[in-house]
Parts: structure tokens; C-alpha cells; sequence
């Protein structure tokens, strides 16, 4: 079977450790790598062995050995990347979050079905074995009628580069919500099985990063650098769909609690939790008596969530199926988004059109 050549656009973190999945997987070939960044960009392709590095992108979409691309560039970036790699005759393994805003991530999509490419949103949390083996459950009919979800994403104190372009509306399209948030929504929702969302109630606060005198310190009380930040800090918001199910979500970046992760869902037969740190358990009944199931999980492979999600982008450019992360689930999620914010705006439930 022959390797499929494959290009990563955006030399930053998340941009080696797409590098990285595909190195480390004998379906691909790491042929270049591009960013705007020359230091950073020689530095990878020096260490990870890639035969071409370009300091444009264009001129890496430009290269016909090249079948595929990861997209692993700064928000704002997204859309026109993707889109410019989509016409370029790639298929498209594009980061979260899927684009500034709904009208963008619906352009990409639009884009895709034109020119007839694989298109993947990087919900990679969707390929750790236990939310797959919760989503088995799902589907199996284990928890009967899903009619509800919570997702929550808590960090204590982690903002990411303060006065960076994570902390700039205008480049990043908002804060913890979309950057870490969007994650967890997707789960929840996925974990549901997509309803059709129709309305939105959220709220959105920045007290903590905005204070003055400006006093925001790390986890370990070291103070941090200002700069500009016009984006939520933390957000919170429940979510109607048209079967009657309820999503509620929280997400930050900086908040007086204790750290959080967990997806919860829950059904009229059993319920399920998935922690960081607990792993997967199963609320229900065993035996006529109320249970918590503890099951044992295969660890996952090595290369962790990022190989299994380029494995699964490399399956479907073989053989032509839809991405179960697909452009569709990201436009939701987008008009999820986009809502949040505009129901913290306005102080009101938005509809979702």
C-alpha cells in the first residue's frame, strides 16, 4: 500500500506534534512543513528529518507529491488556509477550533463538498479509548434514552500567552470557550448523538485577567506579563436541541475553583462519567442494586489521541468515507459558539438557526 505524502502547515506546538503522528505512522509519508517563523520552522524540519520546508504555505500547497494536510496555524488563519488548501486539490485535517465564527467554518465546508476532499476537524479528545468505549455504549442502547450532558473544562489559572493573539478577539474569535471549551462541547455532543441544537442561554466573564491594578500570577503565584485581553475568561451555558435533550457547559481559563474535567452523561437506563483522572464509570443498576462500574480499558497505543486521529484521516483519504469528526460537526459546534457569545452579549437565550 503505498504511503500517502502529507504536509503540516504551522511549525508551533500543536503543529510538531501533528508532524510527529505522522512520522510515527507507517500509512504516511512526512514530506514539508511550512510556517512564517523561519527559526522554528528549520529547527522542526531539522529535527523531525522532513525532506521540504517552506516559509509559505502556498508554496507548500503548491507541491504536487503532496496529497494532505494537517492546518495548525492561529485561529483567524483557518479559514482562509483551509480553504486555500481545499482548491488546491488537498484533503484537509483542519485544527480546532474550525474558524472565527460560523459564516467561515460554513464557507470551508461549502468548500470541500466543491472540490470533492476529505475534510477533518481536529476533535482529537474523541479518540481516547474511553470516551470511544462510552460512545460503544451509546449506541448499543446500554444507557437508553440520552437526554442530557454536562461538559466542564476548569483551569484554575491558564491563559495561554496573555496579549497574544490567544487573548485577542479579533485573532482568536474568543477565549476559553473556543479554545478549550470547544473540545468538551463536542463531546458532549457527539457523546449524544449530534441533536439538532435550537437555542442557546450563556454567559461570559473576563473579572480575574482584567482586574486593576493588573495583578494575574500562574498556578505557582508568578506574576504574568499583561497585554491585551478581550475575551472570556470563563463561560458558561446550557444548550436546547430539538429532541428535547439539554447540554450544560462551563469552560476557563482562569477561575477560584478547583481544576475540572469530566463529561457526563445521562440516560433513562444508566449514566456515565469520564475524568482525567478517574477514567470511565458507569452509574446504574447491577443485580437489582445500584452500581458503579468501573471497567478495564486497554491503554491507548503509543503516539496517544494525535496518531489514532491521523490514522483515522489517512483511512478515510483511502477509502473515500466521511470523517466521523466530520465538517458538518464542526459547523455545528461553530453555531454553538457563536451563540454563547451572542447570548452573553445580549443577556439573553439566542435562537440557532
Amino acid at each position: 500500500m503505498a504511503k500517502i505524502k502529507v504536509g503540516v502547515i504551522g511549525a508551533g506546538n500543536i503543529g510538531v506534534v501533528h508532524a510527529l503522528a505522522y512520522r510515527d505512522v507507517p500509512e504516511a509519508e512526512l514530506w514539508a512543513i511550512a510556517d512564517t517563523n523561519s527559526e522554528r520552522l528549520f529547527e522542526a524540519q531539522k529535527r523531525l528529518e522532513i525532506p521540504k520546508a517552506y516559509t509559505n504555505y502556498e508554496d507548500l500547497l503548491e507541491d504536487p507529491e503532496i496529497e494532505a494536510v494537517s492546518i495548525c496555524l492561529p485561529n483567524f488563519l483557518h479559514h482562509r488556509a483551509a480553504c486555500a488548501a481545499l482548491e488546491s486539490g488537498k484533503h484537509v485535517l483542519l485544527e480546532k477550533p474550525m474558524a472565527m465564527n460560523a459564516k467561515e467554518a460554513y464557507e470551508i465546508v461549502d468548500c470541500a463538498k466543491k472540490n470533492g476532499k476529505i475534510l477533518m476537524i481536529g476533535f482529537s479528545y474523541r479518540f481516547r479509548p474511553e470516551v470511544i468505549t462510552l460512545k460503544s455504549w451509546v449506541e448499543e442502547g446500554l444507557l437508553g434514552e440520552v437526554y442530557h450532558a454536562q461538559s466542564v473544562i476548569l483551569r484554575r489559572r491558564g491563559i495561554p500567552a496573555m496579549g497574544s493573539w490567544f487573548t485577542t478577539k479579533a485573532k482568536s474569535g474568543g477565549g476559553a470557550l473556543i479554545d478549550i471549551g470547544v473540545h468538551y462541547l463536542d463531546l458532549g455532543m457527539w457523546l449524544m448523538g449530534y441533536p439538532e441544537p435550537v437555542s442557546v442561554s450563556g454567559f461570559t466573564f473576563d473579572k480575574i485577567a482584567t482586574r486593576k491594578p493588573y495583578i494575574y500570577v500562574d498556578m505557582w503565584g508568578e506574576p504574568v506579563p499583561g497585554g491585551p485581553f478581550d475575551v472570556d475568561e470563563y463561560a458558561i451555558s446550557l444548550v436546547r436541541f430539538k429532541n428535547g435533550a439539554a447540554l450544560w457547559m462551563e469552560s476557563s481559563w482562569a477561575l477560584n475553583a478547583q481544576d475540572d474535567d469530566r463529561v457526563q452523561v445521562f440516560g433513562d437506563k444508566a449514566g456515565a462519567k469520564i475524568t482525567s483522572r478517574e477514567g470511565l464509570t458507569l452509574f446504574g443498576e447491577f443485580g437489582g442494586k445500584i452500581a458503579d462500574i468501573k471497567p478495564q480499558i486497554k491503554p491507548q497505543s503509543p503516539g496517544g489521541i494525535y496518531r489514532e486521529e491521523v490514522l483515522h484521516f489517512l483511512e478515510c483519504i483511502r477509502e473515500g468515507k466521511e470523517p466521523m469528526a466530520s465538517g458538518e460537526h464542526g459547523l455545528i459546534v461553530q453555531k454553538v459558539i457563536d451563540a454563547i457569545y451572542e447570548s452573553g452579549k445580549q443577556q439573553e437565550e439566542i435562537k440557532i438557526n
